[in-house]
């Protein structure tokens, strides 16, 4: 199945895309997931919809989007659901968003939650709109917001009701603003409008500039308006716009002209364009040029027309540049000419065309020359044309060819026709094959042979297809295969026909499979057999479908088998039908398998049973179902257990039910489930329980769940946990919620847990207690925090201590802070601690009080610290000074930190040594710093090491470089990084090179980066990489660029991949050009993207092709064109259609130019249809049929 072509993908029917696994759709192309019907997606199991990837899903239309079933959409991960673009959230029916997990809703992006409809906002339960976060609510549009009910708005919190804007609170209802306090309901006056500053006015809404009166437009100072920021100058009206004076206009920076709508400057006069600066006229963007009217560009003068830049040339539209006199086309110097898009140079009327000097001409660059229209070349003069460059007349296009004369035609000599690059020989009309001599043809290459158009093969004589060689036959595309008459393929020889690819074979018309003799039949391969297509298969007689042996019915395709009638089959006799694979019987249709009687259904065997798809199981009439032997129903496929009807189900015997393997369980559907009885489900083991899948648990009756015993409950799987309603939750008993593991508390929701009494929250071990999420804690009420035990309290983590409101912190015992653990005490927040009670710090330990940062210190009562003589320091033996606090350390003077021997430093605890202050730490000398051991070099603070001198750094031993920890290496100064020997560097880990700073990895010299391993470099984070200069990006050699990651390569900076040479391009790897960000393929110059090769051009992704510019597409070889994917042509812009040559565009394969969207196919001139082949128009008038059934959208001459 993983073999299939997209044509052929294209080509099964829907009940082959049923009997699809999940293997083989999973292994389906965007292309392939595109080109299912909605039949076809709806047809799609659970099972299918969440083995898609999700650029799969990403893929996916408006249409199948809405095609997916309730169920489906739930099945969605929230990976999926966040990989849905705008449009598929905004096609999403009111009953699937319904559907979505609070999880859900909040795994949507701001920009999801915006393209909401009114109606989705709506069916919104109150819990998920007080999910949304501030930024969210200011989202909503005005209709959103008045959808809202009383009740959702009275849910929001007090900051959320802040952040509405004037309009949203305009919107409110009666009721809604009866909520708003006093300082919500405040508006503006005029004279607040006045006083603004140009700050305040910058920073005024689109919807606030929109309410201003025009009288409070014209108080604007001029400086005013220069501040208005581009989006409020869009949100100007014609009328507002009208008002401004000229002066005003002139005050408006570049900017903001170039931010005016295409309205906007419309509805400027006369007199207000021609008030413009040449300044200003230069800023204008391309749509605002495009936006003149014809009025408007005749009224510039030759010198504005001469100021326009090349890209504002480039931007006029074709009627623009019509509209321009003689006078000012011949104002137009040779650069200007050259800038002109190949569109603009076809919009040339004859008359401008001839005004051009023979000079002119010869300045036109290739493409441009290329461009020329018909008529424009028929409009040059025999100088002119006699004045064209032997490169010039290599540039022509096809069109061009076509127009020359038989005289100029003749006058080519054979040496030039052998000069005619492909694309010129395929332009040559059936005459001027006709006047080629045989030595011609038989001078033309495998390549020249392979650019013949149909019409050329056509006009080629039976003793010019015999003089073929074998090669030559092999070469000929589909199309030449197809353009043969029924003369010309019996003229082929048995070698000739056995030497044509599968493809070939495939591209035969019924009439040449029937002409075939019998001699040539027989030679075709087991693989030419494959190949035939339904037609071809469907034209051969009974007589000749009788007349093939068991061998050749064998390698028949699945499509070949489905192509035979109903007699076909009638004819097979038992050993025909015995030598069908497994394939070939999942290929009949369901005529087919109706027409078998109940003795040939009987006789299939096993494997047979298995391979019959689901509609097959389906025409099974009950009695053929009860037919089955029970080892007959075990070798059903999961598949076919559900397209068991209910009534099926039901004639099932017990023993039926528990032969069913765990598999076959989990295949059944709702509907199957709701028709076991309580005594079925009872009698499922522990493994079948397991097996159900979430839709099956969810189909279970309170009764079903209430029969379920304690084993079965906990076998039941986190989903089909997180699936139970809230009453099947509460239904458990005490013991079924003690019995489940960790996982199954941690997947239930927010409605589960507060479902559960103080007793079973009591029951809870400590274990569940820790695996509780932030968003269960937070949903426990305060009765329930008080009925935690001390053990409970205990063992939650920071994230769930941090996530208690200062409610429950309140609520907590004086046992319950002492049972809290350092760590836990470090997580609280100010607020928590300011929160605690006296009693409750008194119950503190020191080392709890000792953990507490400065802000929770501050909030203590003081206490004093008794500092040790430095008599007592001294009479300290080693086991006493290891006894010392914190606190006492930390009360040591300098003297007496001197005055500790090198045993003292050494019998330090970790925690001690990071006690010492910045000061301590500097006076220990080079001797204390060496009898330091790893343990305590490693548990050195950041601004301890920095505290370091140089000769400290130095007389570090490898082994304690190695031991410092990612910090402590970040916190080295440049100078240090510099000391540090090329030997040091080499013996850090791949984790301290890691963790460089930005800062440490520029001071290193050529070099220690020269220095480095394949395996460093590797281990450099994206960080690190962005931090080098091109000098060291230009260090590394091709080995070290081809061994960087993907994320690495990610990484680099605009800046280094353009230092990068033409080697170290070519280096890359086909995965390292597939990791390139747009902005990184937007950087390469022209000689990067000229260097890459087919293979590199063909890695590129969807995106990577859309980032291309215009310039970088035409850059691209005919060959590279070529190497296009379908996907890769579907993801150009109109821009960059528009951009290719003619020559581009017809060497585009017929796959390709099927793959069009109808924008591209809008965008192709004339010309270029024109130019396209038989078969391509073909193609183009099917796409025309398919995607515009009244023809509206085409019309082909």
């Amino acid at each position: 199945m993983a073999s299939l072509s997209l044509v052929e993908v294209d080509s099964l029917l829907e009940l082959e895309v049923l009997s699809l696994s999940d293997t083989d759709v999973d292994v389906l192309s965007e292309t392939e997931v595109l080109s299912l019907s909605d039949t076809e997606v709806d047809s799609l199991s659970n099972t299918d919809v969440l083995s898609l990837s999700d650029t799969e899903v990403d893929s996916l239309s408006e249409t199948e989007v809405l095609s997916l079933s309730e169920t489906e959409a739930d099945s969605l991960s929230e990976t999926e659901v966040d990989s849905l673009s705008d449009t598929d959230v905004d096609s999403l029916s009111d009953t699937e968003v319904d559907s979505l997990s609070e999880t859900e809703v909040l795994s949507l992006s701001e920009t999801e939650v915006d393209s909401l409809s009114e109606t989705e906002v709506l069916s919104l339960s109150d819990t998920e709109v007080d999910s949304l976060s501030e930024t969210e609510v200011d989202l909503l549009s005005e209709t959103d917001v008045d959808s809202l009910s009383d009740t959702d708005v009275l849910s929001l919190s007090e900051t959320e009701a802040d952040s509405l804007s004037e309009t949203e609170v305009d919107s409110l209802s009666d009721t809604d603003v009866d909520s708003l306090s006093d300082t919500e309901v405040d508006s503006l006056s005029d004279t607040d409008v006045d006083s603004l500053s140009d700050t305040d006015v910058d920073s005024l809404s689109e919807t606030e500039v929109d309410s201003l009166s025009d009288t409070e437009v014209l108080s604007l100072f001029e400086t005013d308006v220069d501040s208005l920021s581009e989006l409020d100058v869009l949100s100007l009206s014609e009328t507002e716009a009208d008002s401004l004076s000229e002066t005003e206009v002139l005050s408006l920076s570049d900017t903001d002209v170039d931010s005016l709508s295409e309205t906007e400057v419309d509805s400027l006069s006369d007199t207000e364009v021609l008030s413009l600066l040449e300044t200003e006229v230069l800023s204008l963007s391309d749509t605002d040029v495009d936006s003149l009217s014809d009025t408007e560009v005749l009224s510039l003068s030759e010198t504005e027309v001469d100021l326009l830049s090349d890209t504002d040339v480039d931007s006029l539209s074709e009627t623009d540049v019509l509209s321009l006199s003689d006078t000012e086309v011949d104002s137009l110097s040779e650069t200007d000419v050259l800038s002109l898009s190949e569109t603009e140079v076809d919009s040339l009327s004859e008359i401008e065309v001839d005004l051009l000097s023979e000079t002119d001409v010869l300045s036109l660059s290739d493409t441009e020359v290329d461009s020329l229209s018909e008529i424009e070349v028929d409009s040059l003069s025999d100088t002119e044309v006699l004045s064209l460059s032997e490169t010039d007349v290599d540039s022509l296009s096809e069109i061009e060819v076509l127009s020359l004369s038989e005289t100029e035609i003749d006058s080519l000599s054979d040496t030039d026709v052998l000069s005619l690059s492909e694309t010129e020989v395929d332009s040559l009309s059936e005459t001027d094959v006709d006047w080629l001599s045989e030595t011609e043809v038989l001078s033309l290459s495998e390549t020249d042979v392979l650019s013949l158009s149909e019409t050329e093969v056509d006009s080629l004589s039976e003793t010019e297809m015999l003089s073929l060689s074998e090669t030559e036959v092999d070469s000929l595309p589909e199309t030449d295969v197809d353009s043969l008459s029924e003369t010309e393929v019996l003229s082929l020889s048995e070698t000739d026909v056995d030497s044509l690819s599968e493809t070939e074979v495939d591209s035969l018309s019924e009439i040449d499979v029937l002409s075939l003799s019998e001699t040539d039949a027989d030679s075709l391969s087991d693989t030419e057999v494959l190949s035939l297509s339904e037609t071809e298969v469907d034209s051969l007689s009974e007589t000749e479908v009788l007349s093939l042996s068991d061998t050749d019915v064998d390698p028949l395709s699945e499509l070949d088998v489905l192509s035979l009638s109903e007699t076909d089959v009638d004819s097979l006799s038992e050993t025909d039908v015995d030598s069908l694979s497994e394939t070939d019987v999942d290929s009949l249709s369901e005529t087919e398998v109706d027409s078998l009687s109940e003795t040939e259904v009987l006789s299939l065997s096993d494997t047979e049973v298995d391979s019959l798809s689901e509609t097959e199981v389906d025409s099974l009439s009950e009695t053929e179902v009860l037919s089955l032997s029970e080892t007959d129903v075990l070798s059903l496929s999961d598949t076919e257990v559900l397209s068991l009807s209910d009534t099926d189900v039901d004639s099932l015997s017990e023993t039926e039910v528990l032969s069913l393997s765990e598999t076959e369980v989990d295949s059944l559907s709702d509907t199957d489930v709701d028709s076991l009885s309580e005594t079925d489900v009872l009698s499922l083991s522990d493994t079948e329980v397991d097996s159900l899948s979430e839709t099956n648990v969810l189909s279970l009756s309170e009764t079903e769940v209430d029969s379920l015993s304690e084993t079965e409950v906990d076998s039941l799987s986190e989903t089909e946990v997180d699936s139970l309603s809230e009453t099947e939750v509460l239904s458990l008993s005490e013991t079924e919620v003690d019995s489940l593991s960790e996982t199954d508390v941690l997947s239930l929701s927010e409605t589960d847990v507060d479902s559960l009494s103080e007793t079973e929250v009591l029951s809870l071990s400590d274990t569940d207690v820790d695996s509780l999420s932030e968003t269960e804690v937070d949903s426990l009420s305060e009765t329930e925090v008080l009925s935690l035990s001390e053990t409970d309290v205990d063992s939650l983590s920071e994230t769930d201590v941090l996530s208690l409101s200062e409610t429950d912190v309140d609520t907590l015992s004086d046992t319950d802070v002492d049972s809290l653990s350092e760590t836990d005490v470090l997580s609280l927040s100010d607020t928590d601690v300011d929160s605690l009670s006296d009693t409750e710090v008194d119950s503190l330990s020191e080392t709890e009080v000792l953990s507490l940062s400065e802000t929770d210190v501050d909030s203590l009562l003081e206490t004093d610290v008794d500092s040790l003589s430095e008599t007592d320091v001294d009479s300290l033996s080693e086991t006493e000074v290891d006894s010392l606090s914190d606190t006492d350390v930390l009360s040591l003077s300098e003297t007496e930190v001197l005055s500790l021997s090198d045993t003292e430093v050494d019998s330090l605890s970790d925690t001690e040594v990071l006690s010492l202050s910045d000061t301590d730490v500097d006076s220990l000398s080079d001797t204390d710093v060496d009898s330091l051991s790893d343990t305590d070099v490693d548990s050195l603070s950041a601004t301890d090491v920095l505290s370091l001198s140089e000769t400290d750094v130095d007389s570090l031993s490898d082994t304690e470089v190695l031991s410092l920890s990612d910090t402590d290496v970040d916190s080295l100064s440049e100078t240090e990084v510099l000391s540090l020997s090329e030997t040091d560097v080499d013996s850090l880990l791949e984790t301290d090179v890691d963790s460089l700073s930005e800062t440490d990895v520029l001071s290193l010299s050529e070099t220690d980066v020269d220095s480095l391993s394949e395996t460093e470099v590797l281990s450099l984070s994206d960080t690190d990489v962005d931090s080098l200069s091109e000098t060291d990006v230009d260090s590394l050699s091709d080995t070290e660029v081809d061994s960087l990651s993907e994320t690495e390569v990610l990484s680099l900076s605009e800046t280094d991949v353009d230092s990068l040479s033409e080697t170290d391009v070519d280096s890359l790897s086909e995965t390292e050009v597939l990791s390139l960000s747009e902005t990184e393929v937007l950087s390469l110059s022209e000689t990067d993207v000229d260097s890459l090769s087919d293979t590199d051009v063909d890695s590129l992704s969807d995106t990577d092709v859309d980032s291309l510019s215009e310039t970088d597409v035409l850059s691209l070889s005919d060959t590279e064109v070529d190497s296009l994917s379908d996907t890769e042509v579907l993801s150009l812009s109109e821009t960059e259609v528009d951009s290719l040559s003619e020559t581009e565009v017809l060497s585009l394969p017929e796959t390709e130019v099927d793959s069009l969207s109808e924008t591209d196919m809008d965008s192709l001139f004339e010309t270029e249809v024109d130019s396209l082949s038989d078969t391509e128009v073909l193609s183009l008038l099917e796409f025309e049929a398919d995607s515009d059934p009244s023809g509206v959208l085409f019309t082909f001459g």
